[in-house]
């Protein structure tokens, strides 16, 4: 029996991030979501807290932000960004207009994390 093979489908401010990224990291990126076709579910994903089924994956110093709808076997690409923005767990991360359209939560109330 053949593996089931996922598409992969590209939010348009995914598309946009993907875009504005220097090309030797598009290239890395892009390899990554593309074998997200075959296993998306990767060791090295991450499933977001509060984050309704999304995944966050790391590629070197950036961070491809997706979801997985197993029902039509497509991946769903949210946000490529460096690590920082668009995966920070401080409270000003969560509530930025990044993270909002990403869905990821409000996180007002939750102490800042401290960066060094």
């Amino acid at each position: 029996m053949a593996a089931k093979r996922y598409s992969i489908e590209f939010a348009p401010t995914a598309l946009r991030d993907l875009e504005s990224l220097p090309r030797d990291a598009r290239k890395r990126i892009g390899k990554k979501i593309d074998a997200l076709a075959g296993n998306p579910r990767p060791s090295g994903a991450v499933a977001i807290k509060g984050g309704e089924g999304l995944l966050r994956l790391r590629v070197g110093t950036y961070r491809v932000i997706y979801k997985v709808e197993d029902d039509r076997l497509v991946v769903l690409v949210i946000r490529i960004g460096h690590v920082r923005p668009v995966g920070c767990r401080t409270r000003a991360g969560h509530g930025s207009i990044q993270a909002k359209k990403a869905g990821l939560p409000d996180r007002q109330g939750v102490p800042e994390t401290v960066h060094r």
